[in-house]
């Protein structure tokens, strides 16, 4: 390989030295012999020669026209910039073919690629001639050469632009948030590559253009980018930036506003930049963008500790195949994300027939979490601890559960992260090599909308549509294997379809709910109410209704505004052979922690000292009775642990007054609260 290497290059240089023509000839004979093995995967070996002799009398016939007009200059800036605009075109254009990007052989892709940049680049290098020629592209030789005259100098501001909507935002959106990825960073890493292309073209184009409109250009770019920064650094403290919620700039107003009149402020400015030196703001790109990377770096170094290893060849995954069966004795919990009491409240008011049909239920409207996000509080509310594999809590809970006959059927994959050994007591715990597929296009459309979303001054914000935010739409799953879980609202309504089992079941089943984004917050909790009656009917009618404990609830509580406190989820709860005449609403104050506790009361098996080890039951409070509950947020890479008594009113003015304290992790001493 390195012989013919150093063959082929002294057959271009004696090319060069004797004709220029026999350069081109050489190069494209190159091209054509990779472009003809990538099309015979295809046509086979006869056509593509055929179609290829063809194209080569084509190129010969159009270069030699060509080159006449020119002339021929060979030195390294016109090589590069060629260079770099061939690598950028044929990599666009390899990603607008329309090839599976997940069964196509990287093989084909690679020859595919070699034989662009084969034939884009000549034609590239003879229009930069051309241009040069013309005296278009050319640094006036009269001036005094300096540095800030150079095009690479005022290339720069483009770059940063690049980095921030593809690098600096993406990358550390990714680090983090990092507990919420399902993917590894060099999925992420891989998938934003993928823009490279566009930066390279890009370049090229640049280099093409007057140096005075390239000025122009990259002083406005300038000021963009410096108003960037400080959306970034200033003008997104309202905003819950991970879920690309619709901001209503109307609550803050004077703040939005004056987020506009900096911007507007710095376009103003521009007018009189455009006329004087422009070297500062070059400049002040060039070190925003040094204190971005570092930035990032610091980022990833301080965080490297929490990434995970996704290299196994196989993983393991929730099996679908059961997710509408119910058990002849069952406990049920029926997940709306990110439902809030409130919603549940204004639907009472409203319209209190709406809850016929849960008159067995008690209505809990004292509420708290224990954390924000769903990936936390699922395993919180399955197993009462969480990310503590084998905690004395979880272990014991689980088994006690298991050594009664209950066997576990749960439908969200934050549950992934179970006590002891899960393939015991999960009945859908599968293994496989061939689950779930990494989409490379999700990932790079869902962190671009949301760093649209971020960079975005807060009063148009409103108009990003930041869809499909939830990065478990990042996976898909194989088409070959059928164990996709139903999470959509609409999915799980349309396909829902009890079915009847001997066994003794603990199901948890988990929708979308309210989740941003949303268009009607308390019309989609009705609707996910009215999916969770069907079920309950069917129940019914299946004979397995009154000796089953059904929990209705959400993750966490509401997400769609910045003040949007995240601790009062809807509750909900019918216990074994519960009955009412009407539902009942209670002011109890329910915490989280006392699911497990609750659970095990309801079905005889909290036992003498349990108090010790799952604390007290909801039924062991009173109304209105008060108690110390925790709750903790994540902002940032902050974790902050507020302490409240009271209701939900009492809880928004501990977390408005910032009555916090920064914690290292989520875990905490159940029974040491006033501590």
């Amino acid at each position: 390989m390195i012989i013919g290497g150093k063959i082929y290059i002294v057959m271009i240089l004696k090319a060069i030295k004797h004709k220029i023509i026999y350069f081109f000839i050489i190069w494209h004979l190159v091209f054509l012999i990779a472009f003809t093995v990538f099309l015979s995967f295809y046509t086979g070996i006869i056509i593509s020669v055929c179609i290829n002799g063809i194209f080569a009398l084509i190129l010969y016939c159009v270069y030699r026209l060509f080159l006449k007009k020119i002339s021929f200059i060979f030195n390294q800036q016109t090589i590069i910039i060629s260079l770099f605009g061939s690598i950028g075109f044929s990599l666009i254009s390899w990603q607008f073919i329309s090839f599976d990007e997940y069964s196509q052989d990287i093989r084909i892709s690679f020859l595919f690629i070699i034989s662009l940049i084969l034939l884009i680049f000549p034609t590239l290098y003879l229009i930069y001639l051309f241009l040069d020629t013309k005296g278009i592209s050319k640094i006036d030789s009269t001036k005094k050469r300096n540095i800030f005259d150079t095009k690479l100098y005022f290339v720069a501001p483009f770059v940063l632009t690049f980095s921030v909507l593809f690098v600096f935002q993406p990358y550390s959106l990714y680090v983090n948030n990092i507990d919420e990825m399902p993917f590894a960073f060099i999925e992420l890493l891989f998938s934003e590559l993928y823009f490279i292309g566009y930066l390279m073209g890009i370049i090229y184009i640049l280099y093409l253009l007057p140096l005075k409109v390239l000025k122009k250009l990259s002083v406005c770019l300038s000021l963009i980018n410096i108003c960037i920064y400080i959306q970034l650094l200033m003008f997104n403290k309202y905003v819950v930036l991970l879920l690309g919620n619709k901001y209503d700039w109307k609550i803050h107003p004077i703040y939005s506003i004056l987020n506009v009149l900096i911007y507007i402020f710095f376009i103003l400015f521009s007018l009189i930049f455009l006329k004087k030196n422009s070297i500062y703001l070059i400049v002040l790109n060039i070190i925003i963008f040094c204190m971005l990377l570092s930035g990032l770096t610091f980022e990833i170094i301080t965080n490297r500790s929490k990434f995970k290893d996704y290299n196994d060849p196989g993983c393991y995954y929730l099996d679908n195949s059961n997710q509408y069966t119910i058990g002849s004795e069952n406990i049920v919990f029926l997940v709306a994300d990110a439902v809030d009491n409130s919603y549940v409240k204004e639907i009472l008011s409203d319209d209190l027939d709406f809850f016929e049909d849960f008159n067995d239920f008690t209505l809990y409207t004292n509420t708290c979490s224990v954390y924000e996000s769903t990936s936390l509080s699922v395993p919180q509310i399955l197993f009462g601890d969480t990310q503590i594999n084998n905690s004395e809590r979880s272990l014991t809970y689980v088994n006690r559960l298991y050594d009664s006959g209950y066997r576990f059927n749960i439908f969200n994959y934050n549950a992934l992260g179970a006590p002891g050994n899960p393939e015991r007591y999960f009945s859908n715990y599968k293994y496989s090599d061939d689950v779930a597929l990494i989409r490379k296009d999700r990932i790079r459309s869902t962190f671009f909308t949301i760093t649209l979303y971020q960079i975005a001054p807060c009063i148009f914000k409103q108009y990003i549509k930041a869809e499909k935010v939830d990065f478990n739409y990042c996976l898909d799953f194989n088409p070959r294997n059928t164990s996709k879980i139903d999470f959509d609202n609409d999915d799980f309504e349309n396909n829902l379809n009890l079915s009847l089992s001997n066994e003794k079941l603990f199901i948890y089943q988990h929708i979308r709910g309210a989740h941003v984004p949303c268009d009607d917050y308390v019309a989609e909790t009705e609707h996910c109410l009215n999916i969770f009656k069907e079920y309950i009917k069917q129940m019914k009618e299946l004979g397995c209704y009154d000796n089953s404990i059904i929990i209705i609830c959400a993750d966490h509580g509401k997400r769609e505004v910045s003040e949007a406190f995240a601790a009062t989820p809807m509750f909900l709860m019918k216990g074994n052979n519960e009955k009412h005449d009407k539902m009942v609403v209670t002011d109890k104050p329910l915490y989280y922690q006392d699911i497990q506790a609750t659970i095990l009361k309801d079905i005889g098996l909290y036992q003498n000292g349990d108090e010790s080890v799952f604390g007290k039951s909801i039924y062991d409070y009173d109304e209105n009775e008060q108690r110390i509950r925790v709750w903790f947020d994540a902002v940032n890479t902050e974790i902050r642990k507020y302490n409240f008594i009271g209701d939900y009113k009492d809880f928004e003015k501990v977390v408005k007054n910032d009555e916090y304290v920064v914690v290292e992790d989520y875990s905490f001493d159940y029974f040491c609260l006033d501590d």
